[in-house]
């Protein structure tokens, strides 16, 4: 058999090919196994040193920008949580000392954290839109009767009522009573509840103005409504007491546009609900809640140009009274001292610059205290305290105490709500 010469040449190359790159692929191999098994990927979970070009092996950075690294860190991701953090109501260890805080265990055994407490009062007493309430109240109502339970007799009456700068107007007044005892195939009904409303206009004593007056109220005798629908969980509310809503409102069509608002709305209800619509604020949904609340709310606008131009808005907004949840069983119980919130802004008409005076994020003052129980008439098992200072320094966070001890800032529990289609 004749051997082909030109193969020779082939398989010389590469029989030099192998000889002369086994060293190469052992220091490869050898590379290779000095990886450590820890540091293996680029998913972010190894501390010893980089393997990739993302940054997140490197022990020595700050990844959530909160001043530690992750040497320190025990959790880099969360900013809230480093060696010098303040412990949050949210079980979590934000101060890295192994441990979540003591206020954060549930010691009366009422499935809640005890600092809970505090959350729920902060969100039921700065809650802006109890302006809104008689409508969300009459809104479930109407969502959950039929045509013949509860009973609904619309009515006419006559009210007087006065403005802010004692202008007296009788107008007509509509009332709606909801009432039982009554029953039917998906619910039944019992007490009673009247939601009145009127609006009207009238002239302020200053003739540039023109104004209007508005309100509602609801007034609750033990009413109670309970649903059962078909392929639904049953429900129920319950209200007993009273809440009181008046507007005056005054403007201006002249060259320059300006208004004037005023709002307030008095609260003495024991609201009670379970699986309740959406209507319902969330803070009163699926609970049993004692409001005795005074809110009130001032927005003033000026726009127009001519000799006298502006362009401005003020709002501030205000809150005082108390709520009591769980009122018949391990009661917590918020007591608000004068919340206040002060906001502005708009052209300064004497550097017709833009400007902002005021804190939108936190009150400017007034603080929060809340006390739990274990029983109506037992003693106070936990006490704690929120307070602002929104006025001198708007940064959303208020000054924490717990059992008489400081905390540290809790932030961004109490700005005044922006205008929503649904209902918070």
């Amino acid at each position: 058999m004749k051997s082909n010469p030109t193969a020779w040449p082939a398989f010389a190359g590469i029989l030099l090919l192998l000889v002369l790159g086994t060293p190469f692929l052992l220091v490869l191999i050898s590379g290779c196994g000095d990886r450590p098994p820890t540091d293996d990927d680029d998913l972010g979970d190894d501390d010893t040193a980089d393997d990739d070009d993302l940054g997140d092996d490197d022990t020595s950075q700050d990844s959530d920008g909160d001043g530690w690294t992750a040497l320190d860190d025990c959790d880099d991701s969360d900013a809230d949580v480093h060696p010098e953090g303040t412990e949050l109501c949210d079980g979590i260890d934000n101060d890295c000392d192994g441990t979540v805080a003591t206020f954060e265990l549930d010691t009366d055994g009422d499935g809640h954290k005890d600092c809970d407490a505090l959350l729920w009062a902060v969100s039921v007493i700065s809650y802006s839109f109890y302006a809104d309430l008689v409508d969300n109240l009459q809104t479930v109502v109407r969502e959950q009767s039929t045509a013949t339970c509860p009973l609904e007799e619309n009515t006419s009456q006559s009210r007087t009522v006065t403005s802010r700068d004692e202008v007296t107007v009788t107008t007509d007044e509509a009332v709606a009573t909801f009432s039982g005892p009554c029953s039917h195939d998906a619910g039944n009904a019992e007490g009673s509840a009247a939601f009145s409303e009127y609006s009207t206009a009238y002239q302020p004593t200053d003739p540039a103005w023109s104004g209007s007056l508005s309100g509602q109220d609801l007034v609750a005798d033990d009413f109670a409504l309970h649903w059962d629908e078909a392929g639904a969980e049953p429900g129920w509310m319950t209200l007993n007491g009273s809440v009181a809503m008046t507007s005056d409102a005054i403007d201006t069509d002249d060259e320059v546009q300006a208004g004037d608002e005023w709002g307030a709305v008095e609260i003495s209800l024991l609201v009670s609900s379970n699986n309740a619509p959406t209507a319902l604020p969330k803070h009163l949904r699926d609970t049993h809640t004692q409001l005795d609340l005074t809110v009130t709310h001032t927005l003033i606008t000026c726009q127009g140009g001519g000799e006298e131009s502006c362009d401005r808005e003020e709002e501030t907004f205000t809150a005082t009274g108390s709520a009591t949840a769980n009122p018949s069983s391990q009661p917590w119980h918020a007591v608000a001292d004068l919340l206040s919130w002060s906001y502005a802004f708009g052209v300064d008409e004497d550097t017709g610059e833009f400007a902002k005076t005021g804190c939108y994020l936190e009150p400017a003052s007034g603080s929060i205290t809340v006390e739990a129980r274990e029983s109506t008439d037992g003693p106070v098992t936990w006490l704690g305290s929120i307070a602002y200072d929104g006025e001198t320094n708007c940064d959303s966070c208020g000054l924490v105490s717990i059992n008489g001890e400081s905390v540290g800032l809790w932030c961004g529990l109490a700005p005044l709500e922006e205008p929503t289609d649904e209902v918070p």
